[in-house]
């Protein structure tokens, strides 16, 4: 089984790390080896295979100095730099920040619920494990940064829809299911075309070389100091 996902025999198609395969093996070692004390089978046969090797890099860490200045450098009030600025303050994966809509966020409690994610052919689905559904506390700038992203995108349907007058496709409405970040066509934007967004700005917020995960990796080293 190894082998073949090594090779792309995967739900995506794509080859698994081997980071993935060696959490994999993990997993099946702690549930083989429970099969084990329970006496439902004898012997554990994951000790007869060779554990995969994690070949992935380690992830790196800005300082709070450089998140701050990252911050800074944004314009919350588009949709890729409130996604950034989302990963950095928040935490929040790739996925979490496109499945993100206004009803996951109240202002009032200042809470932002993640509770959506999606599945293997990129289908909005809700979470079904405790993982993938958490409430996290928005301190007050984040909600500042937020309020200022939901103006910014009832003026831009605003403008969209007098442009749009008259035709019968093309009108945008702000509803509490519309989401966060948005693509060209006002639509859900898609987890990969928001990691292409990373790639093409990155670079010109002086961070050539880094991948979108390690804002969040950054975030949660913060939170550990």
């Amino acid at each position: 089984m190894y082998a073949a996902m090594r090779q792309g025999d995967t739900l995506s198609g794509k080859p698994s790390s081997g980071a993935y395969l060696n959490q994999i093996n993990k997993t099946l070692d702690l549930m083989f080896r429970d099969l084990v004390e329970r006496e439902v089978i004898v012997r554990n046969p994951i000790n007869k295979v060779a554990t995969p090797k994690v070949d992935t890099k380690e992830k790196r860490a800005l300082t709070p100095a450089r998140m701050r200045q990252l911050v800074d450098q944004l314009e919350v009030e588009t949709s890729c730099d409130i996604g950034y600025f989302l990963a950095i303050t928040m935490g929040l994966r790739r996925g979490e920040i496109c499945t993100l809509s206004w009803r996951d966020i109240d202002f009032d409690n200042k809470v932002l619920t993640v509770n959506h994610n999606f599945d293997a052919f990129r289908n909005l689905k809700e979470a079904k494990t405790h993982a993938g559904m958490r409430n996290l506390p928005m301190p007050e700038f984040v909600c500042d940064a937020l309020l200022r992203r939901k103006k910014a995108q009832q003026e831009y349907f605003l403008t969209r829809n007098y442009l749009h007058r008259g035709l019968k496709k093309g009108w945008s409405e702000q509803t509490e299911d519309t989401p966060v970040v948005l693509d060209f066509y006002a639509q859900r934007v898609h987890p990969d075309t928001f990691g292409k967004w990373w790639e093409r700005d990155r670079k010109l917020l002086g961070l050539d070389g880094w991948c979108l995960h390690e804002l969040r990796h950054s975030y949660l080293s913060m939170l550990a100091q």
